[in-house]
């Protein structure tokens, strides 16, 4: 074919595909549905492991909505700061500790502003903690259809662990457009104002595409510019998500292109998809405290049906799928796996702790974040003299969050107590690559002492390794046992 005829036939959206500098980029992964039943029109590594970034907070406003749905909350709820959430990194809005921001100003917030603080304030209150509502994401995204999906914190920052997939996603834009029509309107908002300051949205694409309505732009470094877009023409309704972006500009750029693609595919293949059908939305309102803020309308006859067929993960539905043509090559998959091989103890890492409390926790120093946390000592006696070159420990893991790093010190030491003799369970908080770390220690020992319990420990299958010279707080050596 010449250059030419290639060059008309692109014009015209007759050749549909990735360019090949998406292609050649280790971080893409890209897809197309048709919103109304999930069929596949556009695959690109969409089952490839991915980091989500900011796309997570879809999920988190899908728990919000949920939330809203049931009565546990209203548009007016007022959701205090705590510390740590006033401490997330940006992007942000001006928060302080003990402030409070209603529910409808959250939403806004992270929809237009992607507040990573805001969505640890959501998660607070509706989990307790972050990582508790995490869990509870993770959990409520498999019943959804997420079958590749985890979620370990509610914003998107950094996280080896967290992951996801451009299916998988797809599949959680479709839901929250289905499930929550009384909502979705947010999703087009492209500005809020907050404390006399007005926020811009992140998401170009929604103000210069035609037909786009929404949802959500993401990025940390490890991911690439991600974006989920939905948008509407002519009848038919097509979720994009694009991943691994190089630059917001590239990104934006190629899922435009995709979409333009499909719908002219459709446009000139009518049969290929099922169109949009209006169906009732439900009434929201205002709502006050206490009460419940929306109403679901009676579905027209029939209506019940569609809604039910269109909910259905792609994956369930026969001959629905494109044809995949999936990269042979995963890197950020295998990075994702390797580590996951170096969380220990991973099986406690994902647990859900709702039971548990950090009571038990002293600081050694209230006035130091970074001072270690004694969680526990096994005999009321401390013998080790620390004088006696005393200065190892074993560590048995390093976590995002404190529970964690408790509950493996507990773990340890319920299945482990006897070799442990007069060994003191801490927690040290530590700065990694501006990034707050728990690391799970047990000592002080000599490097003799260090090297045999841990030979014990791994004998009983806990993992573990020792750690050279760590300070340990002998002055307020004691703990709740």
């Amino acid at each position: 074919m010449c250059r030419l005829a290639t060059l008309v036939l692109l014009a015209a959206g007759l050749i549909v595909g990735a360019p090949s500098s998406a292609e050649a980029n280790p971080k893409y992964a890209a897809i197309v549905v048709n919103a109304v039943d999930g069929t596949v029109l556009y695959s690109r590594n969409a089952d490839a492991r991915r980091y989500p970034a900011s796309l997570t907070k879809v999920m988190t406003l899908y728990m919000l909505f949920e939330a809203l749905e049931d009565g546990r909350i209203t548009l007016n709820t007022k959701m205090s700061v705590s510390r740590r959430a006033a401490g997330q990194p940006p992007s942000k809005i001006a928060l302080s500790v003990g402030q409070t921001i209603t529910v409808n100003d959250a939403i806004k917030a992270l929809v237009v502003k992607s507040a990573n603080n805001v969505a640890t304030v959501v998660a607070e209150k509706l989990g307790g903690t972050e990582y508790k509502f995490a869990v509870k994401m993770t959990a409520r995204a498999r019943a959804l259809g997420l079958k590749r999906t985890k979620f370990n914190n509610a914003s998107g920052l950094p996280d080896s662990g967290q992951y996801s997939t451009a299916r998988d996603l797809s599949v959680m834009a479709r839901r929250i457009v289905q499930d929550f029509p009384q909502y979705y309107h947010y999703f087009k908002l492209t500005s809020f104002t907050w404390k006399g300051r007005t926020y811009k949205t992140h998401n170009n694409v929604l103000k210069t595409f035609k037909g786009a309505d929404g949802i959500k732009t993401g990025y940390i470094r490890a991911s690439g510019f991600n974006i989920i877009t939905s948008a509407k023409r002519n009848g038919y309704h097509l979720i994009a998500i694009v991943m691994g972006g190089r630059t917001k500009y590239s990104r934006d750029d190629h899922v435009k292109l995709i979409l333009n693609n499909q719908f002219r595919r459709v446009a000139a293949n009518p049969g290929l998809i099922s169109r949009s059908r209006k169906l009732p939305v439900p009434v929201m309102k205002p709502g006050s405290e206490g009460e419940l803020i929306a109403k679901t309308l009676t579905p027209k006859p029939g209506s019940e049906q569609i809604v039910a067929a269109s909910l259905l993960s792609p994956l369930d539905k026969p001959g629905l799928l494109a044809t995949l043509d999936e990269a042979q090559n995963d890197p950020i998959g295998d990075l994702i796996e390797v580590a996951e091989e170096e969380q220990l103890a991973s099986v406690q890492a994902q647990r859900a702790l709702e039971s548990f409390g950090l009571d038990s926790l002293l600081h050694t120093d209230p006035q130091d974040p970074l001072s270690p946390k004694i969680v526990s000592q096994t005999n009321s006696v401390f013998s080790l003299n620390p004088s006696s070159n005393a200065y190892f420990a074993i560590q048995v893991g390093a976590y995002r969050y404190e529970e964690i790093a408790t509950e493996r010190l507990n773990s340890v030491k319920a299945k482990a107590e006897d070799a442990l003799d007069d060994a003191i369970l801490a927690i040290f908080p530590a700065s990694v690559d501006e990034r707050l770390v728990y690391r799970a220690r047990i000592g002080p020992y000599t490097k003799a002492e260090a090297e045999t319990v841990c030979q014990t420990l791994n004998a009983r299958g806990l993992a573990c390794y020792p750690v050279f010279k760590e300070e340990w707080p002998l002055n307020n050596a004691r703990g709740d046992g």
